[in-house]
C-alpha cells in the first residue's frame, strides 16, 4: 500500500467499444509510455508474489520466471505488446494463482486496451479472465494498490462495473488525499446509472483541487453527459491544466464529433502529436469525423495514413487496413478497397472477419462485420454516455 501516493490511476485507462452510459471506459487513447510508467512497469522486483510462485508440477523454475516477468516489463516499455502477451500468457499458464504473473498479465491486457489491439469478443473474454486472476490475487491477501487498479480497469471494460466499484472505494480509503481514484469511482458511479451520485463526487473534488487535469476531464464528461454544453469549457480547462496529454484533446474532439461540429474536432485532433503511441484512437476519431461530414474518401485516406505508423503492431496495422477498405467501399471506390484488403490479409492474415470483406469487396453486401465502421469502435477513447453513432 505504501506505493500509491504517487500513482496516478486516472492513467490507467482502457480502450474499447462502448455503449450507452459507459463513461468510466471512455477516457481511453493515453500513450501506452505513461500507461507502463503508471503501473509500474520495470518494477517487478517490488511486484507482489503469492507463495504459489514457487515450483510446482508443469511449472518453470524460479530464475526462469524472474527472468519471464523482467522480459514482460521489457516488451512493455518498449510498446511490444502483442510478444508481451505470449510471454505473459505462457507463464499464466504454468502459474495460475501467482500474483505477480496476474499483474503482468493485467498490465498486458490494459496495454491492449489502451491501443485498440484485437478489438472485438476475444480481447473482452481475456480481459475479463485477467480480471479474475486480480481478483483470485486480492482474495488470497494481496494488498498492492496497482493489483486493485489493474483488476477494477479490467473489470469496467467487460462490463462488470459493480464488481469494480469497491476497488475504486479501497483505493480511494487508502490515499484520500488522492483525486484520482475518488474521480474514477465517480466514472464507475455514472456508467452504473447513478449519474447524481457521480456528480456529488466529482463536483467537490474539482474544487479542492482547481489545478488537477483529470478532475476538469471528468466533471466536464458528466456536464456534457447530462446535456449541459458547459461540459466543453471544463474539458476545455483540463486540457490547458495539461496541454501535452493528447487523450484529454480526443476527449475535445469526440465531444465535438457528438455535437456535430466535426470541423473544430478534425482542427483539435491536428494539433495533437501525429507521433503519440495511442494506437489507433486519434485515426479512429479523425476518421469518424470525415464520415460524419460525408467524406468517406477522407477517412480511407486517414486509415490508410495510419497503417503506415511505424509503431503499430501487425494486428493494428490489419485493422487499420480494414478500415481503408471498408471506407473505401462507402466512398465506391473498389479498386483501392482491394489494395487495402490485400494490405490487411499481409499484415493481419488469421482475422475472422477478412473473408466477408472480401466479399464485401467483391460486390456482396458488407452485412455485420463484427467491427464497428463508423469509428466508434475500441480504443478510440470516444466515449461519453452519448452516442449518436
Amino acid at each position: 500500500m505504501r506505493r500509491m501516493a504517487k500513482r496516478s490511476w486516472s492513467r490507467i485507462l482502457p480502450g474499447r467499444s462502448f455503449r450507452f452510459g459507459t463513461l468510466a471506459r471512455r477516457l481511453a487513447g493515453l500513450p501506452l509510455a505513461i500507461l507502463v510508467s503508471a503501473a509500474g512497469c520495470g518494477e517487478s522486483s517490488t511486484s507482489p508474489v503469492s507463495p504459489s510462485a514457487a515450483t510446482g508440477p508443469g511449472s518453470v523454475s524460479v530464475e526462469a520466471r524472474e527472468d519471464a516477468l523482467a522480459a514482460i516489463d521489457r516488451l512493455l516499455e518498449a510498446r511490444r505488446v502483442d510478444e508481451a502477451a505470449r510471454v505473459a500468457e505462457r507463464l499464466a499458464e504454468v502459474h495460475p494463482d501467482d500474483a505477480a504473473v496476474a499483474l503482468r498479465l493485467g498490465r498486458v491486457r490494459v496495454a491492449e486496451r489502451s491501443l485498440a489491439v484485437d478489438a472485438g469478443p476475444r480481447r473482452d473474454l481475456r480481459s475479463s479472465a485477467a480480471a479474475d486472476a486480480l481478483l483470485r490475487a486480492i482474495e488470497g491477501g494481496i494488498e498492492d494498490p496497482e493489483t486493485f487498479a489493474l483488476a477494477a480497469t479490467l473489470l469496467e471494460s467487460c462490463d462488470r462495473d459493480a464488481e469494480a466499484e469497491p476497488l475504486w472505494r479501497r483505493l480511494a480509503d487508502i490515499d484520500p488525499g488522492d483525486p484520482d481514484p475518488i474521480l474514477r469511482l465517480a466514472l464507475n458511479l455514472e456508467s452504473q446509472g447513478r449519474r447524481v451520485e457521480a456528480s456529488t463526487i466529482a463536483e467537490p473534488t474539482r474544487r479542492r483541487h482547481p489545478d488537477h487535469a483529470f478532475a476538469a476531464v471528468v466533471l466536464g464528461e458528466l456536464q456534457l453527459a447530462s446535456g449541459d454544453e458547459r461540459g466543453l469549457e471544463t474539458l476545455a480547462a483540463g486540457v490547458r491544466l495539461d496541454p501535452d496529454q493528447d487523450a484529454w484533446r480526443l476527449r475535445q474532439a469526440v465531444w465535438l464529433r457528438r455535437l456535430d461540429r466535426c470541423e473544430e474536432a478534425i482542427l483539435i485532433l491536428a494539433a495533437s502529436s501525429a507521433e503519440s503511441p495511442s494506437g489507433l484512437a486519434r485515426p479512429r476519431e479523425i476518421a469518424a469525423c470525415w464520415r460524419r461530414l460525408g467524406r468517406p474518401g477522407k477517412a480511407a485516406a486517414t486509415w490508410a495514413d495510419a497503417a503506415h505508423g511505424r509503431d503499430l503492431s501487425s494486428t493494428q496495422a490489419g485493422e487499420a487496413w480494414r478500415e481503408a477498405a471498408r471506407a473505401h467501399l462507402e466512398a465506391g471506390e473498389r479498386e483501392a478497397a482491394w489494395r487495402c484488403l490485400q494490405e490487411a490479409s499481409v499484415a493481419d492474415p488469421e482475422h475472422p472477419t477478412l473473408a466477408e470483406l472480401e466479399r464485401a469487396v467483391a460486390g456482396s453486401s458488407t452485412g455485420d462485420s463484427g467491427e464497428d465502421s463508423t469509428g466508434d469502435s475500441a480504443g478510440d477513447g470516444s466515449a461519453s454516455p452519448t452516442n449518436p453513432g
